[in-house]
C-alpha cells in the first residue's frame, strides 16, 4: 500500500510553466514555499489570544500576486506530512481580495490556509488562468475548466507556523503587552 505522498502528481503545471514562461519558476516555488498562514473564523473567539483576520494578513498589504486558499484533508503518518486540498485560486491585491473572499466564501469555522506568491500582475493573471485550465477549485466558479483536484503535501511546521509566526508573534506583543510582554 502506498502513502498519500506517492498520490500527488504536478508535473503538468510544471511542465506548461517551464514550456511557457521565460522566467525559471516551479510549483513549489508557488504552493509550498510562498508566504503561509492560516485562518480560524470562529464567532466566539477570545480576544486576547487570536489576531483579526486583517492583523494576520496585514504584511499582504499592497501586495500583488497569485494566492491560494487551501484546507486540510488528510495526514500521512509515514512522513509526518499533510495533504492539501486548494479551494480557490486568485490573483491581484492579496490583502483586499483574501479579506472579501473570507467574508463571502468562508463560512465555516474549519482552519482555512492562505498562501501567496507575489509576482507581477500580468505573471499572476497566467498562473491563475494556468491553474484554472488544469484543475477544479471547489470556490471557484468562473473559468474554472480544470477537472483534477489541486493537492500538495506539506510538512507538519508549515501546517502548524506557517512563514509568519514571528510576525505575528510581534502584532501580539504589541496589541496586549501586558499579556504577551510582561516584563515591559
Amino acid at each position: 500500500m502506498s502513502c498519500l505522498c506517492t498520490e500527488i502528481d504536478n508535473s503538468v503545471i510544471s511542465t506548461l510553466m517551464a514550456n511557457e514562461l521565460k522566467i525559471s519558476l516551479l510549483m513549489e516555488e508557488i504552493v509550498n514555499e510562498s508566504f503561509c498562514v492560516s485562518i480560524v473564523r470562529e464567532k466566539n473567539k477570545p480576544a486576547a489570544s487570536l489576531l483579526t483576520d486583517n492583523e494576520i494578513l496585514s504584511s499582504l498589504k499592497n501586495k500583488v500576486g497569485l494566492y491560494h486558499l487551501w484546507i486540510d484533508q488528510d495526514y500521512c503518518a509515514d512522513h509526518l506530512d499533510h495533504q492539501m486540498l486548494c479551494v480557490y485560486v486568485g490573483k491581484g491585491f492579496a490583502h483586499s481580495r483574501i479579506k472579501s473572499h473570507l467574508e463571502k466564501k468562508w463560512h465555516t469555522d474549519e482552519r482555512l490556509f492562505i498562501t501567496f506568491y507575489e509576482c507581477p500582475n500580468r505573471i499572476a493573471k497566467y498562473l491563475e488562468q494556468l491553474f484554472l485550465d488544469t484543475h477544479d477549485f471547489y470556490l471557484n466558479t468562473q473559468e474554472n475548466g480544470g477537472t483534477k483536484y489541486f493537492h500538495t503535501m506539506w510538512p507538519d511546521d508549515r501546517v502548524t507556523n506557517g512563514t509568519q509566526l514571528h510576525e505575528q508573534a510581534d502584532i501580539l506583543a504589541k496589541k496586549y503587552p501586558d499579556i504577551y510582554n510582561p516584563e515591559e
